[in-house]
């Protein structure tokens, strides 16, 4: 897996230039309605590659006198039939500021304190690679060829693996999300420091960041 972090659309760094006119309450609905028109914001996105294998029937996969029996004629031919491929999958963790609220976001001037609370860091699967790497393929003597179907197949299974990984409580969703909250909270809070506000603190709607 390899996680890199997305760019900050420009649209966010409107709330840069506009935050510090004003700290007024008709401000901080102003500067709400800045950060909800950057609608999906992108913080992190992953990269995984699957490795699968096709390989025809050998003898060491028999575990019944039956099982041989009804793949004796696969079991007889003489040669190899083994392939290794490998494909990409994608994955982004993103947080949808259309749910931002006027209510999220707090702002004192006259004691440079801020509360920021934004929606939850979601992660959701941008798709596969189009394509399939082949890593070795031979197949010999009259072992049937390895069909597009059996490549699709396996594909598809390995997609089917990498969605479940993206389901909460799963060990890639809960790294991605966790590192998500992570660059919004750092990317939030260094803003409005920068912007004078020297205490600030930034929670998510699901939970209290950094709380597990």
């Amino acid at each position: 897996m390899r996680l890199k972090k997305s760019n900050i659309p420009g649209a966010i760094l409107a709330f840069v230039c506009t935050l510090f006119v004003s700290c007024s309450g008709g401000e901080e609905s102003r500067l709400s309605d800045t950060i909800r028109e950057t609608g999906k914001l992108e913080l992190i996105e992953t990269e995984e590659e699957d490795t699968f294998v096709i390989r025809g029937k050998e003898w060491k996969d028999i575990d019944s006198i039956e099982e041989g029996l009804r793949h004796l004629s696969e079991l007889l031919k003489p040669g190899e039939r083994i392939g290794v491929y490998s494909f990409r999958s994608y994955a982004v963790a993103y947080i949808d500021l259309t749910l931002f609220r006027d209510e999220d976001l707090t702002l004192s001037e006259d004691e440079k304190t801020a509360s920021l609370t934004l929606p939850a860091v979601q992660v959701e699967s941008i798709g596969r690679s189009t394509t399939i790497n082949v890593l070795h393929e031979r197949v010999s003597g009259s072992q049937t060829q390895i069909t597009p179907e059996e490549k699709k197949a396996l594909q598809d299974h390995a997609s089917a693996l990498f969605l479940s990984d993206l389901k909460p409580g799963a060990a890639l969703h809960d790294e991605m999300k966790r590192k998500g909250e992570e660059k919004a909270a750092a990317f939030f809070r260094g803003l409005l420091r920068a912007n004078g506000f020297d205490r600030v603190q930034i929670a998510f709607s699901d939970r209290e960041e950094g709380k597990k």
